[in-house]
């Protein structure tokens, strides 16, 4: 069941994110799903009105266990400001989500970067994406989209959003500096 909470079309990017060896993620207005916490997932899908939301929590949840793996794959999430600032499912699990990102970047596999406000326009203003390297075959790329996402590995379009997630990255915060920005966030949530 938890298997098929997930859209057809996303389906085979979680299973390509079991067997990659690097996982660089781009969200503009919520936390990646591999670094969500049980309640803020809920309120998220709870918002959208989805009929099988706890299907998708008990899925989102199941599919953070690649990070518990001695040989999981290195994350690199970049976050727009947005994401810091939306109290998704209200203050204290707004709180308690930024801390689990905290506690998420204590591994050194993980690294976590804020794009801030005074940034301004950014190479990431058409949305989330997320992309995986992979141990064997293609690399793909996942583009986000409110009705439907798109799984390719068309090398024009991973060679695009690669580019792009440079400027991103170029423009974020050092990870100290956004560990900072986060922790500062969580504490004005924090009751």
């Amino acid at each position: 069941m938890i298997r098929h909470a997930y859209p057809d079309w996303f389906r085979p990017f979680v299973e390509l994110e079991k067997d990659a060896r690097e996982i660089w993620n781009f969200e503009n207005q919520v936390v990646p799903g591999l670094l969500q916490t049980e309640e803020y997932a809920r309120a998220l899908f709870a918002a959208a009105r989805l009929p099988n939301t706890e299907a998708l929590v008990a899925a989102r949840m199941t599919r953070q266990h690649i990070l518990e793996r001695d040989s999981r794959a290195h994350v690199w999430a970049v976050l727009d400001e947005n994401v810091l600032r939306r109290a998704v499912g209200g203050p204290a699990v707004m709180a308690r989500q930024l801390r689990a990102v905290l506690e998420a970047a204590e591994d050194q596999r993980t690294l976590v970067q804020v794009i801030p406000y005074d940034v301004g326009a950014h190479a990431g203003m058409a949305g989330p994406f997320a992309g995986l390297t992979m141990n064997e075959g293609a690399d793909v790329v996942y583009i986000d989209g409110r009705v439907r996402g798109h799984v390719t590995a068309d090398t024009n379009h991973l060679d695009e959003y690669r580019y792009g997630y440079d400027l991103l990255r170029a423009d974020a915060l050092s990870p100290k500096v956004s560990l900072d920005m986060i922790a500062a966030a969580a504490k004005e949530f924090s009751p």
